[in-house]
């Protein structure tokens, strides 16, 4: 189990001595903004003002992270854009914990002036396919995608049994966990106090190893890591590279048969001396028989 924070540009902006005393006071995990749909009726998509000073300093100091989205998307177009929106945020960056969907839009409750509909009103079968579409398009550029919403949320306006396989971050604030469903984490209160943070901020638990399912998978922008065992194969050679080392039979081929040819030439005129001495040997043997 690790513990953890989520953060977003409610926090102010935060130094580098800020996100020091966060690592030092305990905390193994943040989780950040990275951006939010609007209430307005046109559903402006905003980044969030200090992501990257969050993202920036919490890799400078090696603090693993995720990332949330505060989504208000009600339909499948909106849904598409707000994925493509979060894709364009987390471009060329990696997160060692989920891509989170924030779902729990019901302005339209309090404010009928914002916008006709929100996620609450528009009914269990619709906002299960809306989630889905964006993890779907999100999980498509090799994401780690997780869920996050309240207990109450998750069982009231969304299909449980149609979202089992995605990842779940559970927000109950109380001291026990009533989610039927497995989940890989929990925030368990909105009013936290850490070290480097002025005011309350939220707590979590992480059960799950996301940084090593994520890392080595390569999920968020990381490399996936080849197994270790799997066989190597050996690169070929190149059949038009040119041979700079002459071959042992190309050394033989230039200059051993030089010197057989001084030596047999020399062994043919010893063989024809040797010859012409025995001839004059015999001749002179002969020659004394003779004169006798």
């Amino acid at each position: 189990m690790k513990k953890g924070i989520d953060i977003s540009e409610w926090q102010g902006k935060l130094s580098y001595n800020n996100f020091k005393a966060i690592k030092d006071s305990g905390v193994e995990f943040i989780i950040i903004r990275c951006g939010y749909t609007s209430y307005g009726k046109q559903k402006k998509k905003y980044k969030d003002k200090y992501f990257e000073n969050n993202y920036n300093l919490a890799k400078q100091l090696s603090i693993p992270i995720g990332t949330y989205y505060y989504s208000c998307a009600t339909n499948e177009t909106e849904a598409i854009e707000e994925a493509n929106f979060i894709l364009s945020l987390i471009r060329n960056k990696t997160f060692e914990y989920p891509i989170c969907i924030d779902t729990e839009d019901k302005h339209d409750i309090y404010n009928v002036k914002n916008a006709p509909t929100s996620q609450y009103s528009i009914g269990k079968d619709k906002l299960t396919n809306v989630i889905k579409t964006i993890c779907k398009n999100v999980e498509a550029n090799n994401n780690y995608v997780s869920i996050y919403a309240s207990t109450s949320w998750f069982k009231n306006n969304l299909i449980l049994d149609e979202i089992k396989d995605i990842d779940k971050w559970i927000a109950q604030w109380s001291k026990t966990v009533t989610f039927p469903y497995k989940y890989g984490m929990w925030q368990y209160t909105s009013s936290g106090k850490v070290a480097g943070i002025n005011g309350n901020v939220d707590l979590n638990y992480s059960y799950i190893d996301y940084v090593s399912i994520i890392t080595n998978g390569g999920f968020n922008g990381y490399i996936k890591i080849e197994d270790e065992n799997k066989p190597k194969v050996e690169p070929k050679e190149d059949e038009n590279k040119p041979n700079i080392e002459p071959n042992e039979d190309e050394n033989k081929s230039n200059v051993e048969p030089k010197e057989e040819t001084k030596k047999s030439k020399f062994e043919k005129i010893k063989k024809v001396l040797k010859y012409i001495f025995d001839f004059i040997s015999k001749l002179l043997s002969f020659l004394i028989k003779i004169i006798k």
